[in-house]
């Protein structure tokens, strides 16, 4: 079994690979690696709960020290995963770390001084990458987003156009510029715990492009049809 030291290298090896690439990664790629980076992050966290059960085993008789919060050593990895999928937003990022179900990241939050560290951190080893197009010329959005992989708004016409992942493309007509700003910056949270090939998501996560587009598009009642 990989140590904890072994896995979080793995972590430092994917990010840093990323962050070497001369091009945009696509979503699929992102959501992929998001998927990836969480898988070891749990992997990661399960062994450290097997290093710190083995001196129990063999009787040590020294106490154990009390948890602390992540630091910028092995313990952040859960950070940069969530600085990832923010996609090197502060803002999103933030709001991630109170809303992501682990202790352990939301106590970050009640420590200003090691959060504004960490982040001085991750924006200089993973900094904010440059807006992207697709290949049909639409905007990638800016988060991880399981749901939608780009789209493009015409302020000129009111028209919205979503392609979500798996390939179908919806326009939807007279979208006034305040509701498609709510759902291009993703304001809204998501009512689910889930994931899918395409990246995961949690209850009360936001900023969520998916959970926008339902509370802000869908259920603005706009007249819409299928593009491709």
């Amino acid at each position: 079994m990989a140590t904890t030291r072994e896995l979080t290298e793995a972590v430092d090896q994917i990010l840093d690979v990323v962050t070497r690439r001369g091009d945009e990664l696509s979503p699929q790629v992102k959501s992929e690696l998001a998927l990836m980076l969480n898988d070891l992050s749990a992997q990661i966290q399960a062994q450290k709960e097997v290093e710190e059960v083995a001196p129990l085993v063999e009787e040590a008789v020294e106490a154990p020290l009390p948890a602390q919060p992540p630091s910028l050593g092995d313990e952040d990895v859960g950070a940069r995963v969530l600085w990832t999928i923010a996609g090197g937003n502060e803002e999103a990022f933030l709001n991630y770390l109170q809303t992501f179900p682990d202790p352990s990241l939301q106590a970050l939050i009640r420590n200003p001084a090691q959060l504004e560290s960490l982040i001085a951190n991750l924006k200089q080893r993973y900094p904010q990458p440059a807006p992207a197009e697709t290949a049909e010329g639409l905007e990638e959005p800016q988060y991880q987003s399981s749901n939608v992989e780009g789209f493009k708004y015409d302020p000129r016409v009111r028209r919205l156009v979503v392609k979500f992942h798996g390939g179908s493309v919806y326009q939807y007509a007279n979208v006034p510029p305040v509701f498609a700003q709510m759902f291009m910056t993703g304001n809204a949270e998501c009512k689910t715990t889930g994931k899918n090939k395409y990246g995961s998501w949690w209850k009360f996560k936001r900023p969520s492009m998916g959970a926008a587009l339902n509370e802000w598009i869908k259920k603005g009642g706009f007249s819409y049809q299928k593009v491709s």
